[in-house]
């Protein structure tokens, strides 16, 4: 429950609605200058240091007669695991004209129905419009207890919605709770022009980030998802949005609150009580309690009618996080449609355990490319090497770009998606298959952020690593 939550006991003063809408200096060497005896000590760390050939992130264990990498997968996104694990689990079928299911760890899009169709987002929106609510809170902008007031304009939507009066004062974190339990459009549009200043300006916000957060094919005019034209997103894209905002720990606090009751504001002495739109949090047949039984972290739904609706759920099996989404689909499907993604992203998990187990033995052994234990026996044991070792970790680290997006199909492979880094000259993709990571492309200055790599077999897990290029590594090295 919310900080004053109770029992439901329905709304206290105005009507629910159920349908709702839910990025150098460089350094140049001039062989005909003269050299210090400082610089040539740089020089000869740097010509040291590169005898033994880099790995990817330019990880070093600087000990004597051993050398390991370390590349296991990271929370910062610089390596990623995906599993070309197909599974023999039979695909279900879903009423939706658009689906998707994403699981964490692997990275694996498990399903995939029209991922990319552009459809009515409808409330989904509301997660993008809460996703940049906590990033100002994260920012300091804000604090969950900071006052949003309701303009006219805010009010001047359709339901659902808590009826807020112009002028009327209420905390971000109870908006929040309206916005994400009752899927209150006034709520949701108060958050939004108290963050930019307009519908307008919140809308671009919106699209901004969208496209920063990797969507390719989603285009929001409001903070509520309410249908106007140019409004449009794709399953793909709302799964993208859906997993930053779940990210935040409020945020799945608030989704596991069946009611919540908003205390009195400045225009009325009354407590508002809200209460989930969630399906998972209704009975269902024999299951009592689906969000239990399905461990439901988090969820939005997304409603204009009876045939438009839409739902997001987050789900934890296994130490993983299934993300998956219905859009456009039938109100009265949409959950049992959700259900049987989530079974059958369970059973492909299930499938996958042997294989994981196998794939981490694997990495704890993993080898330095080209790097020999008599190289490391002699060097090692000099402090000048050692420091050289160090500046190369620095360095490589600002040259590893973030890896944004990993997922795999059947037809196309692995497609890797990963955030620009600033002066970078085109980028290398490394991958290894639990053994020693290998260069297997390139891309040029002018090439998009993104690599498919169709050369993978099924039944693997693969880590990829984006290595910047600079250009060459021993005047970056000296400039640094």
């Amino acid at each position: 429950m919310c900080p004053s939550a109770s029992s439901p006991t329905g709304c206290a003063r105005r009507t629910r609605i159920k349908l709702n809408m839910d990025t150098r200096r460089r350094l140049r060497y001039n062989g005909n200058m003269n050299i210090t005896k400082k610089r040539k000590q740089k020089l000869l760390a740097a010509a040291l240091a590169l005898t033994v050939m880099l790995t990817p992130g330019g990880i070093f264990a600087a000990q004597s007669g051993a050398g390991t990498a370390n590349r296991a997968k990271t929370a910062d996104g610089t390596s990623s695991a995906v599993s070309t694990y197909e599974s023999a689990a039979e695909k279900p079928e879903v009423s939706a004209e658009g689906a998707m299911v994403l699981c964490s760890g692997t990275n694996q899009i498990l399903y995939e129905k029209n991922i990319n169709e552009r459809l009515d987002p409808l409330s989904t929106t509301k997660l993008m419009t809460v996703y940049l609510t906590m990033k100002a809170v994260d920012d300091g902008k804000i604090t969950l207890d900071t006052v949003f007031t309701a303009s006219r304009a805010d009010t001047k939507v359709m339901e659902s919605k808590l009826y807020l009066k112009k002028g009327e004062k209420m905390k971000v974190r109870y908006l929040i709770y309206a916005t994400l339990l009752h899927s209150a459009n006034d709520a949701a549009a108060t958050l939004g022009s108290n963050l930019a200043g307009s519908k307008t300006k919140f809308a671009s916000l919106m699209n901004k980030t969208a496209k920063a957060l990797g969507c390719t094919g989603t285009r929001f005019t409001n903070a509520n998802g309410l249908i106007e034209k140019g409004c449009h997103s794709t399953p793909r894209d709302m799964l993208l949005i859906a997993r930053a905002c779940f990210s935040y720990s409020f945020v799945q606090k608030v989704c596991q609150t069946k009611t919540c009751k908003i205390p009195p504001t400045n225009l009325y002495d009354d407590k508002i009580t809200v209460t989930t739109t969630n399906p998972f949090y209704e009975k269902h047949k024999k299951v009592r309690r689906p969000y239990e039984k399905y461990n439901i972290i988090a969820g939005k739904t997304g409603t204009w009618d009876a045939d438009n609706a839409s739902l997001i759920e987050m789900a934890e099996y296994k130490g993983r996080y299934i993300y998956t989404i219905v859009m456009n689909d039938k109100l009265n499907k949409r959950y049992p449609d959700t259900v049987k993604l989530i079974e059958y992203a369970r059973n492909v998990i299930d499938e996958q355990e042997a294989l994981e187990q196998a794939e981490k033995q694997q990495t704890t052994s993993a080898k330095v490319t080209g790097a020999k234990g008599a190289v490391y026996s002699v060097l090692g044991k000099t402090a000048l090497f050692r420091q050289a070792l160090s500046r190369i970790n620095r360095i490589s680290a600002v040259n590893t770009a973030r890896i944004s997006t990993a997922g795999y199909t059947s037809e196309d492979g692995v497609r890797l998606e990963w955030d620009g880094v600033s002066g970078a000259r085109g980028y290398d993709i490394y991958r290894s298959d639990g053994g020693t990571f290998k260069k297997i492309a390139s891309t040029g200055a002018d090439d998009e952020e993104t690599y498919t790599d169709a050369g993978v077999k099924k039944n693997r897990i693969y880590r990829y690593y984006i290595q910047a290029k600079r250009g060459n590594m021993l005047e970056f090295f000296l400039a640094k």
